[in-house]
């Protein structure tokens, strides 16, 4: 294995480890999924709710995951690590960090 995948594939364990030492991290944004699921309903009338029901759960489910952003590089920057990626000869090493942020959110959005 490269340099670059065995760097990204220790990055994923520390991400997914992180997250599951956290459970507020993955367990809010399904709570506000489901809060605006058992809430919509009360409002319009059951053919109207038909037609707005897929949009509504996919901008519920996309707001729920901006919930975690400012969590994102907060760790990485009280520890220095996030100066280190931006002088290190890869400064794109963020963008798997994002990518795999949101990885714990693509099952409940493919669901």
């Amino acid at each position: 294995m490269s340099a670059a995948v065995q760097a990204a594939a220790a990055l994923a364990l520390r991400e997914w480890r992180g997250l599951l030492r956290q459970p507020a991290e993955w367990l809010t944004p399904l709570a506000f999924v489901a809060g605006v699921a058992l809430v919509f309903p009360l409002g319009p009338d059951p053919a109207r709710l038909r037609e707005l029901a897929p949009g509504l759960l996919w901008i519920a489910a996309l707001l729920a995951s901006l919930l975690s952003l400012p969590r994102l590089f907060a760790p990485d920057l009280a520890d220095g690590s996030l100066e280190q990626w931006w002088l290190s000869p890869r400064p794109l090493m963020p963008v798997p960090a994002v990518a795999l942020s949101y990885s714990p959110h693509l099952p409940p959005l493919t669901w």
